[in-house]
């Protein structure tokens, strides 16, 4: 209920400096509009069409100096924590998704590198129906994520649920 809450805090502004600030333009009210409407697969998709690892940005981009720290609402109260229901959204999605019943291509295709970059064009390929390879120096995919940010601030589980989602 939380969520649904904080969705409703959302002032639906006509030019959202929220979407503005977004380094990677979120569609934030698009995404809000959806999740009051009970559209949580629908808000899912194109959260992680626009970028597969919105359940990692929701917890590691500082949206005190983006969506949150340019929200209308944080002028005169506390600004719609939209990374809160991101993260809620990308998860619930990110447990549903599922790379079958696509198109299948014949080409298979290596990705050299399992850091966020060599992550997100897998996910991006994947979903065209592709047979991806990841090759990293290290055991696991996740690369910074996985050993640059503390496990506190960013657990693996979600790295390694990204990772059960590709193989």
């Amino acid at each position: 209920m939380f969520f649904l809450d904080e969705a409703k805090g959302c002032l639906l502004c006509k030019n959202p400096r929220c979407k503005a600030n977004c380094p990677i333009d979120t569609p934030i009210p698009e995404i809000i509009t959806l999740y009051k409407e009970g559209k949580v697969k629908e808000a899912g998709e194109i959260l992680f069409n626009n970028n597969p690892l919105s359940v990692i940005c929701s917890i590691v981009c500082p949206h005190e100096n983006q969506c949150a720290g340019n929200c209308i609402r944080g002028i005169k109260q506390e600004p719609v924590k939209f990374y809160d229901i991101e993260k809620e959204i990308s998860e619930r999605y990110l447990g549903e998704i599922k790379f079958e019943n696509l198109p299948k291509n014949k080409d298979r295709i290596a990705i050299i590198g399992g850091g966020p970059a060599g992550v997100t064009i897998a996910f991006i390929l994947a979903k065209k129906g592709y047979k991806i390879t990841i090759f990293d120096s290290k055991n696991k995919i996740g690369g910074v994520l996985r050993y640059g940010i503390p496990e506190y601030r960013l657990s693996n589980y979600l790295i390694d649920k990204l990772e059960d989602k590709l193989i």
